[in-house]
């Protein structure tokens, strides 16, 4: 036995009240399934209604601007604008009036006026009565038709100029060119035929048509010079006479022919060249040729050698030369003022080198009176004998211990030498330190204390 959906597969044999729970749990599971396919349905039917909606297209709105006209409405409003200032100035200029005091004076100005008018031409009527002509009984006065005579006087003019134009002959209308724009023929041949030699050797250009070629009877193997007879011939009417031959711009520049100005600018730069080529090219001889001036006539009434120098030439040559000596002194001066200071710094640094050179040698002086003091005088141990004063000093000491003469003269000496030293050694210090060299000064007072 298959089992069939919603059946449970097995082969043992059910009860009644199995199958009966059965059938109750396939019933269930049906509706399950037909709840769930409704409402797989109805999701999908909504999904596809968001679908829709959220897709849905939504323009933007249009501008104003591009629904309506922008210049138009610049140009509305101010047409506007310039009708209610008309309307404005209108107003204002019907409404204005003048101070009570200027209109009364315009009004009295204006009354006497009419009064002035009025009486003169009263007087002139006084003056001059009109008497119209007395009629005369016998002759009949009318009115003329004017109407009638104007016709008739039209009608004579249109006659009069009917046997005008039968009595002139009239013309033939003869083509004509303007002159700016015709060229003649003699000017494509040249001085002596020789643009028409360069025409000739000229094909004529890839850039005009073969049909206009074929008009005219020629091929693209065709020269220029017979494109150019054959407009020449076409424009004379066929005539022999080269003086009405010619060519007009237009057609020059249609059939790109070369204008005839272009090959006498060649010939003349190559006859230039050919001429005056020592002229032109000045290398070729070693530099340019001297230019000879006009000759002047002097004061005796012959012709000078050279022209004689204008009143500019010698003012600019005598602002030059002195121009060059004001430099020529600026530039010594200059070089003056550099060798003195120059002369100031080595004098200056010589000096210090020479008051280095002195403190070394006084040090090393110093040093060796007393390496012979300690010689000569070795210190007395402690104890030995009585301590000496404090006032005297070893020089005096020395000279009362020593009688001899000699000896005490020395010692003297050396004191007095030794006292004038550091006193001139002070003085120079304060002079260094006076002009400014702090550290030769500061240099000779840490040697001293050393």
């Amino acid at each position: 036995m298959r089992a069939g959906v919603g059946q449970v597969k097995s082969k043992r044999r059910l009860d009644d009240t199995e199958r009966q729970r059965l059938d109750e749990l396939n019933e269930e599971r049906t509706k399950k399934l037909e709840s769930r396919a409704f409402n797989e349905e109805l999701r999908r039917r909504l999904e596809q209604e968001l679908d829709q909606k959220r897709h849905k297209f939504c323009h933007v709105p249009v501008p104003k601007n591009v629904k309506e006209s922008l210049a138009e409405e610049i140009q509305s409003k101010e047409k506007d604008r310039a009708f209610a200032r008309e309307q404005r100035a209108n107003h204002m200029r019907n409404s204005s009036s003048l101070p009570p005091n200027m209109m009364s004076q315009q009004n009295s100005i204006r009354e006497k006026r009419e009064d002035f008018n009025r009486k003169a031409q009263q007087d002139f009527e006084a003056r001059h009565p009109y008497e119209p002509k007395p009629q005369n009984p016998e002759r009949k006065w009318h009115v003329p038709d004017f109407q009638q005579l104007h016709k008739e006087f039209t009608t004579r003019k249109l006659l009069k100029m009917d046997e005008y134009k039968k009595s002139v002959k009239m013309g033939n209308l003869q083509p004509f060119y303007l002159r700016s724009e015709w060229t003649p023929l003699k000017k494509f041949k040249g001085s002596e035929n020789k643009c028409k030699e360069q025409y000739e050797k000229c094909r004529v250009s890839s850039r005009v048509p073969e049909s206009k070629l074929k008009k005219l009877g020629l091929t693209p193997d065709a020269t220029q010079w017979d494109l150019i007879m054959k407009l020449a011939m076409r424009n004379g009417a066929n005539t022999d006479d080269e003086e009405k031959m010619g060519l007009m711009e237009a057609e020059r520049r249609e059939y790109c022919i070369i204008a005839p100005s272009h090959f006498s600018i060649s010939n003349a730069i190559n006859e230039d060249i050919m001429i005056l080529r020592e002229e032109r090219w000045p290398y070729t001889r070693g530099g340019r040729m001297k230019v000879i001036g006009a000759p002047q006539p002097s004061a005796a009434g012959a012709f000078a050698d050279k022209p004689a120098m204008t009143k500019a030439q010698m003012l600019l040559i005598q602002h030059t030369a002195r121009q060059k000596e004001e430099m020529e002194k600026k530039r010594v001066e200059e070089q003056e003022r550099v060798e003195k200071a120059k002369k100031e710094r080595e004098e200056f640094w010589g000096m210090k080198k020479k008051v280095q050179a002195a403190l070394a040698h006084d040090v090393e002086r110093h040093r060796q009176e007393a390496a012979r003091r300690k010689k000569d005088y070795p210190k007395v141990p402690v104890g030995s004998s009585a301590p000496k004063p404090r006032s005297e000093s070893a020089v005096h000491l020395k000279i009362r211990d020593d009688p001899s003469d000699s000896q005490k003269g020395l010692l003297l000496q050396r004191s007095i030498a030794k006292r004038l030293t550091a006193q001139a050694k002070e003085l120079f210090r304060n002079h260094c330190k006076a002009i400014g060299c702090e550290d030769l000064a500061d240099e000779l007072e840490r040697k001293q204390n050393s």
